[in-house]
């Protein structure tokens, strides 16, 4: 007996229906990654002002969830719940780590391109940001140590690693 859907479905019984979890939140954090990526951009919010408080802009909120997608919100909201998720990355099974690579650097891209841009619009939907942050910095650090451990230095340089 499974206790939810879920488990069902991630366990081997499920026959055809079987998902991987560790590749379903692969796919769902390079998703997510893209739709950030095209989305997020400055002044997400139209502000007139930076010097404005948000409740002092009229129609804010309004505006901003009528040009926000419902894909967009969610990736925003579950970007770094994705790139966490425990077991997403097996070191000794090499496409498992091509894709921590691949997440290390898109990571990088992310917290040099758009990371203010990501914080102004969870402001907007009035969501906390620290959490993501929060674990999107401990898979960094976990994944810099482990990848050095594992993984000889000529197929991933050091310097190429996010640094927490």
């Amino acid at each position: 007996m499974h206790k939810t859907f879920v488990d069902y479905l991630s366990s081997t019984s499920a026959g055809r229906f079987h998902i991987r979890m560790h590749e379903a939140h692969h796919s769902a954090f390079i998703h997510c990654y893209k739709n950030m990526k095209s989305s997020l951009h400055f002044n997400m919010g139209s502000i007139r002002s930076s010097y404005d408080l948000d409740e002092e802009n009229p129609g804010l909120y309004d505006r901003v969830k009528a040009e926000i997608s419902q894909q967009s919100k969610y990736a925003y909201q579950h970007w770094a719940t994705h790139l966490a998720a425990p077991g997403n990355i097996a070191l000794d099974d090499l496409p498992s780590a091509r894709y921590g690579q691949t997440c290390s650097s898109l990571l990088r891209d992310f917290l040099w391109l758009k990371v203010l841009f990501w914080m102004e619009t969870m402001n907007l939907l009035r969501q906390d940001c620290r959490n993501a942050i929060g674990l999107a910095k401990l898979w960094a650090e976990w994944i810099n140590v482990r990848f050095l451990e594992h993984t000889p230095s000529c197929l991933f340089q050091s310097d190429t690693l996010l640094r927490g």
